[in-house]
């Protein structure tokens, strides 16, 4: 066999390289989206420390679809975001719930099954041979969140939001900020907590929704009762996602909660949020007051 000159050797090594750059670059190109009818340009590039390192222009694909058309009003930056962080506070917790589920099933079978391994196969794309539903949620909440992450490097904001939480603080009024700090509470934990409480009644997820409870919770109406674990609140469904609750919790705005010594009052009563009882400075929900 001819051997190749050395030359020849760096030459192609050199060609290889370029075209595995030229590659990456063409796969990481930034990415055309529209949200609720206002294009952006978002970079698709993963933070390091993610798990899933496919790039968005791999899983545009998997956002909603409802998630493009205009939604009737010309929506402002702070409102495209706080829609797509919703969705993705949504995916990443039904895509966990749905995991668990699998894993405990298989476990079943296998005892020794490797989580690890199990979850990593999502992260790659390739875990639609043991559960396409599960493979689906990842791929959903994989691209809202880099295009969350996009949004916010768009809009000059912070591409991890709110000190850790999932959501990000938009300025607030000082009388606002004051309400909450005259009461002992951090402003931005009961944001965080309003946030989430929002998008786990938009769920109508039950699992979502215990995750946004603080137990005991006081369940008040025409029977009133104390909630102290997740399946005595599933057997409430009715109370808890009652049409008028929902509608209450949709239509609040943060900014004109009520605040008080006990914590924060959606509409009339209908709903009380608070910080956690066990060392948890975020808000969640403390008593509902069902019709």
């Amino acid at each position: 066999m001819r051997k190749r000159s050395a030359f020849t050797v760096i030459l192609r090594a050199a060609l290889a390289l370029a075209f595995s750059v030229a590659v990456q670059a063409a796969v990481a190109a930034p990415v055309d989206v529209q949200v609720w009818g206002r294009s952006f340009r978002i970079d698709p590039s993963p933070d390091a420390e993610d798990r899933d390192s496919r790039p968005f222009s791999a899983l545009v694909g998997a956002l909603p679809s409802d998630l493009a058309p205009a939604p009737g009003f010309r929506p402002t930056d702070e409102q495209v975001l706080a829609e797509v962080e919703e969705r993705t506070w949504i995916a990443q917790f039904r895509g966990e719930d749905a995991f668990n589920a699998l894993l405990a099933a298989r476990r079943r079978r296998n005892p020794r099954i490797d989580e690890f391994d199990l979850a990593m196969s999502f992260h790659e794309g390739s875990g639609g041979a043991a559960s396409p539903e599960v493979q689906r949620l990842f791929d959903t909440h994989a691209a809202l969140k880099l295009l969350t992450r996009g949004l916010r490097r768009s809009m000059g904001k912070p591409e991890e939001a709110n000190s850790g939480f999932h959501f990000t603080l938009p300025p607030l009024p000082a009388e606002v900020s004051a309400s909450y700090r005259q009461q002992g509470f951090n402003p931005a934990a009961a944001y965080a907590g309003f946030r989430t409480v929002r998008a786990a009644y938009r769920s109508g997820d039950m699992a979502l929704i215990a995750r946004v409870v603080d137990f005991p919770l006081t369940l008040g109406g025409a029977r009133r009762r104390t909630i102290r674990i997740a399946a005595e609140l599933a057997a409430a469904r009715d109370a808890i996602l009652h049409p008028a609750i929902r509608e209450v919790v949709s239509r609040q705005a943060f900014n004109d909660l009520f605040v008080r010594d006990q914590g924060a009052m959606f509409g009339n009563g209908e709903v009380w949020i608070g910080p956690g009882r066990i060392g948890n400075v975020v808000f969640k929900v403390r008593t509902i007051n069902a019709p």
